[in-house]
């Protein structure tokens, strides 16, 4: 809460981005699209599209999943992936017609 800049479809661009590399199967294949978010998120962030706390709170939401075994990633993948939902969700329920 409190992110009003911050617009539905700037959320559901990098959300869809990452149900995309969910369907990679290894942590290997997800890796390097996992770590492209990074600057595409600074490039948004740049362009005055998305705000610099979200920025913020994405990077150190993914420096969370990295950690670990191959195994441990993927369970935490799966768990930023759950988690980003949520925060789609309750964008969508604080900001309705945004």
């Amino acid at each position: 809460k409190g992110s009003k800049q911050l617009k539905t479809n700037q959320l559901r661009k990098f959300f869809g981005a990452v149900r995309l590399i969910e369907q990679k199967t290894t942590w290997n294949e997800i890796e390097p699209e996992f770590y492209l978010l990074k600057p595409k998120l600074a490039v948004a962030v740049g362009r005055g599209n998305v705000p610099k706390a979200f920025y913020n709170f994405m990077m150190a939401a993914m420096s969370k999943v990295d950690v670990g075994s191959e195994e441990d990633k993927m369970k935490n993948f799966k768990t930023f992936i759950d988690f980003f939902e949520s925060i789609v969700a309750y964008h969508k329920y604080h900001y309705p017609k945004n």
